[in-house]
């Protein structure tokens, strides 16, 4: 018995329709339109209502939309910086024991070390505040970790870069490399589809705050209190973080500071040119760190005391000002510090 001959095309259901554009269609259009819809799902409701899903990175942006507002319309001192200001300062307090008429906000970021500054604060001086304060460490004048990327894409959102100054990112900067200026400095459009899983960290970020004590989250847009730490640590854990500290600023300051402390004079510099005071503070150090960081807070504090005086700004040392137990840990501040630093600012801030 011969096998069956194969079916000719035109027995074969359907194949005498067949054309590669019907395949697109039915194969790869649904596909296509389906990307685009969750595109424009995400950019038209997600990002606007949500945000990027952290709110770290939320604040990076909203700080770029309230600087888009001058802040010349009253004396204004702003905080910039990274965590230790964020749980350091509550700006009523520094207003309260200023002079009259200060009117002060925090913009610190959790992350927001010396290669964020320069990154932010060309437009927060464009903004024309009073004056701006720096809560420095000895991590200042250490070498800095690289931007992250989402970090990157946060403050393209927030217009940070479209501040800079001709040539300010051509140089090598530490801890902003071509790539990250890249992110910085890219489109819109690709910015925001950087944050398309913003729904997706949303959640992570809910159930990781549900389930760790001692922590709140702040609002992205509180300029006056945004600290997230609630409790302290203590034994064990507190004796593990001053280890962590202390070899953080070995391999940091490893290879001298000198590099490290043109940059960070760049950004002072940048700012009396622009007509804003500097206040520079030395920022509370834990008892048992201060023999560890004597000789880089020493150095710390010789460089900001002579930027003080070269760009006619206001320098106060507060390394010293409270024992272990204004602190949460070992470098971030508790209620109790946070009340005394902020105190302290205040103090030490000239009339408006």
């Amino acid at each position: 018995m011969s096998a069956p001959s194969p079916p000719s095309p035109s027995e074969i259901p359907f194949a005498k329709d067949y054309s590669p554009t019907k395949a697109f269609a039915h194969c790869f259009l649904p596909v296509v339109v389906g990307l685009a819809v969750a595109l424009g799902v995400h950019m038209r409701f997600v990002l606007p209502r949500l945000g990027t899903g952290s709110p770290d990175l939320n604040r990076m942006i909203q700080m770029g939309h309230r600087l888009d507002t001058p802040l010349s319309d009253a004396p204004t001192l702003v905080f910039v910086g990274d965590s230790v200001t964020v749980e350091g300062i509550d700006a009523s307090i520094v207003a309260k024991n200023a002079p009259s008429g200060w009117r002060v906000f925090n913009f610190g970021i959790n992350g927001c070390d010396r290669a964020e500054l320069d990154v932010v604060l060309p437009k927060v001086a464009d903004a024309k505040p009073r004056a701006v304060c720096i809560v420095l460490r000895a991590l200042s004048i250490g070498r800095p970790p690289d931007v992250e990327v989402d970090g990157a894409y946060a403050y393209n959102l927030g217009g940070f870069p479209a501040a800079w100054p001709p040539g300010w990112m051509e140089s090598d900067t530490p801890g902003v490399p071509p790539e990250k200026v890249e992110m910085l400095r890219a489109s819109r459009f690709k910015a925001e589809v950087h944050f398309r899983t913003a729904f997706q960290q949303l959640i992570n970020n809910g159930l990781r705050a549900r389930f760790r004590s001692g922590i709140k989250v702040a609002r992205s847009d509180d300029w006056s209190a945004p600290f997230n730490m609630t409790a302290s640590i203590s034994g064990s854990t507190l004796d593990n973080h001053i280890n962590v500290l202390g070899e953080e600023v070995r391999e940091a300051t490893a290879d001298g500071t000198q590099r490290q402390e043109r940059d960070l004079e760049k950004l002072i510099s940048l700012l009396a040119s622009k007509g804003v005071t500097p206040v520079l503070i030395i920022s509370p150090t834990h008892p048992r760190l201060r023999e560890t960081f004597g000789p880089t807070n020493a150095r710390l504090k010789t460089v900001a005391q002579a930027w003080a005086a070269q760009y006619r700004g206001v320098y106060a040392d507060a390394s010293e000002l409270f024992d272990g137990s204004g602190f949460a840990d070992g470098q971030h501040l508790n209620e109790k510090g946070r009340g005394l630093l902020s105190q302290f600012v205040g103090s030490k801030l000239p009339a408006p």
